[in-house]
């Protein structure tokens, strides 16, 4: 398995000193936040030879674009536009050289979602996917508190809509704890449709968690990781550090570096076989 670090928690640089601060704390790739202040969609269709070249100055592979859009919106116009964003995010990805593209499937959650979320993500499915087939690109829907996908049983619902050679998962394993659920269940149970994991730790001291470096919450990896390995699991696991602001936004780098040095001692050795 391979490390990564979303950019989320580094917006208190641009996007070339988020490259750089992921490179510098020795992560072996950078998941692009599609959003200000890091690639949004003018930038990455204005200046891809520009964002490109500093990832090849840093030496880093993009594991995934993450998007901010929403397949259940009301508006037809917003609807419409989310999809075209991800389809022609989809469509640079192979100039960006990554194969995933990361994205939530939309509010509400799951317990209040009727069937018109779930037909204007079907729809949404129907217009998106062709796209990210013919671009040779996965699209991975996040496991998300307060989104159609935040159970198991309902990110399986959103698997229905898709091939599994092209429609899968971004585990969050944190989150699918938030919402009362096991991520050794969410592993079993999504299996192959797992295309990308989110890393991170929180006290779950409230309802949407209270974030806190890799290791000192409650979530224990151990587990997590051998039954990854144990799945044949060998894509990437992307640290998402949420907890701040001092971590955030005073010295974004030094959360990243902490929680990279807690995730690379399980995999080197913390998480062996089972």
């Amino acid at each position: 398995m391979k490390t990564s670090l979303f950019t989320t928690g580094l917006r208190a640089l641009d996007l070339r000193g988020a490259i750089q601060a992921t490179a510098a704390a020795g992560y072996d790739s950078v998941e692009l936040g599609c959003f200000e202040p890091h690639l949004t969609l003018d930038v990455a269709e204005g200046r891809t030879a520009e964002v490109v070249g500093w990832l090849n100055e840093a030496g880093l592979p993009v594991s995934a674009l993450s998007l901010v859009v929403s397949y259940t919106e009301p508006d037809e116009a917003v609807w419409r536009a989310n999809v075209e964003e991800t389809c022609r995010f989809i469509r640079l990805c192979g100039r960006l050289g990554t194969r995933i593209v990361k994205s939530m499937p939309g509010p509400p959650a799951s317990a209040a979602a009727g069937e018109e979320h779930w037909e204007r993500f079907r729809r949404a499915m129907d217009a998106v996917l062709p796209v990210a087939r013919t671009e040779g690109v996965r699209l991975a829907i996040e496991t998300h508190l307060n989104h159609l996908s935040d159970t198991i049983r309902t990110s399986l619902r959103c698997m229905e809509c898709g091939e599994p050679d092209v429609l899968g998962v971004t585990l969050d394993f944190c989150n699918i704890h938030t919402c009362g659920e096991s991520a050794l269940d969410a592993i079993d149970a999504l299996g192959e449709r797992i295309f990308f994991t989110h890393v991170k730790d929180s006290l779950f001291s409230t309802a949407s968690g209270e974030y806190v470096p890799v290791g000192e919450g409650r979530m224990d990896y151990v587990p997590i990781i051998r039954r990854l390995r144990a799945m044949g699991y060998d894509g990437y696991l992307s640290v998402e550090c949420l907890y701040g602001p001092q971590d955030g936004e005073v010295a974004p780098a030094a959360g990243a570096e902490h929680d990279l040095g807690v995730l690379r001692g399980l995999l080197d050795g913390g998480a062996g076989a089972a």
